[in-house]
């Protein structure tokens, strides 16, 4: 439900955004040339979902079994004992680890790697106009996906969104809809085009496909289309 969706937004709140990922040199989300921003999470279980590592509100280890030598390189580093070896493999308790990266540092295949990094918005923003050129040549800009932007902590998209328009660079939100709709009305004033991603549209088939039916993510693209944003 909305009541219960708003409770597990607000104890989510961070003073800094997960991104899990910057692309640069995007063409296809948003007008222009534009720098892909993926933050961290989302509240949506969509079975065919093409960035599972953007789901958990959190870090993400990944591991790639098929890489792994079987060294214990990883095991030594941990300074949790998150990891252990039997039989020449290493063992992960995801209890334990804290997520801090030094069996990814330490580990020689490249078998693991952790998703999922603290950006300030003066250290976001500062990555952002590294492309300031590109966004001014082409019309284009940043545009913020996921994971779902608008499941993050606000006061971070927020500042974000007021810091790119001072810099009169435009903005592009990609959303699933399915959140409260006050945090569009927070954001509508500095987003300039929404691409909002209505995934199925009979409730029952998105109910069992996305885990939840679709009646917030319909009515917030009616009420957001009646106070007049740009969207896709």
């Amino acid at each position: 439900t909305t009541a219960c969706l708003c409770l597990v937004l607000s104890a989510m709140a961070v003073t800094e955004g997960w991104i899990f990922d910057i692309q640069r040199f995007s063409v296809y989300d948003g007008p222009g040339i534009r720098t892909n921003v993926f933050l961290q999470g989302c509240p949506l279980s969509c079975a065919w979902c093409h960035n599972p590592e953007g789901k958990p509100f959190r870090p993400v280890l990944r591991f790639y079994p098929d890489k792994c030598a079987g060294c214990g390189a990883c095991a030594a580093a941990c300074p949790n004992g998150a990891i252990h070896m039997e039989d020449h493999k290493p063992v992960w308790n995801s209890l334990s680890c804290t997520f801090c990266g030094k069996c990814a540092d330490v580990c020689p295949a490249s078998a693991r790697e952790i998703v999922g990094y603290e950006y300030t918005v003066k250290e976001l923003v500062k990555e952002l106009m590294k492309d300031q050129m590109f966004y001014e040549e082409s019309g284009g800009g940043v545009t913020f996906s996921g994971g779902e932007v608008m499941a993050m902590d606000m006061d971070f998209i927020l500042a974000m969104a007021k810091e790119l328009k001072r810099q009169d660079v435009t903005l592009t939100i990609d959303t699933c809809g399915y959140v409260p709709y006050e945090r569009f009305e927070k954001i509508l004033p500095y987003v300039n085009t929404f691409l909002y991603d209505v995934k199925v549209m009979d409730p029952e088939l998105h109910k069992k496909y996305m885990g939840t039916d679709n009646k917030l993510i319909l009515e917030n693209l009616v009420r957001l289309s009646q106070d007049g944003a740009r969207i896709y």
